[in-house]
């Protein structure tokens, strides 16, 4: 629940506040985000999991949530593929980042990046 609502507060930050897109935050966040997706990658749970808070929900597009806990059996059992992206667009705010190509936010706690929440959705061609 807390991270629902954390999430609806990012929400409404990044459509109210008119902040522009940065697509280099500060290095420590860039430090992490790389770090996670090379575990990712790599099938490294335990690594993934130093950069994932506890309370992480990732959503996807048709509805289905994981926690963190299923999230670190599943790189355990099989390494994903990291995505993909030929730039990473952000919105800073204070000690949380929200990464706007998949919705990913990223909170600041005691000096280590985590993420908190991961969306993704499917975009219709036009």
């Amino acid at each position: 629940m807390r991270v629902l609502i954390q999430l609806s507060i990012a929400i409404v930050l990044v459509s109210t506040v008119a902040f522009a897109q940065s697509p280099a935050p500060d290095p420590g966040l860039k430090n992490a985000v790389e770090a996670r997706e090379a575990a990712l990658a790599a099938g490294d749970a335990e690594t993934w999991g130093r950069f994932t808070t506890d309370d992480f929900l990732r959503i996807e597009a048709d509805g289905v949530i994981t926690t963190k806990a299923d999230r670190m059996a599943q790189l355990k059992a099989e390494p994903m593929r990291p995505r993909e992206r030929s730039e990473h667009l952000w919105r800073m705010y204070g000690p949380t980042a929200i990464e706007t190509r998949i919705t990913q936010v990223w909170v600041l706690r005691d000096g280590q990046w985590q993420v908190a929440t991961t969306h993704r959705c499917t975009v219709a061609k036009p």
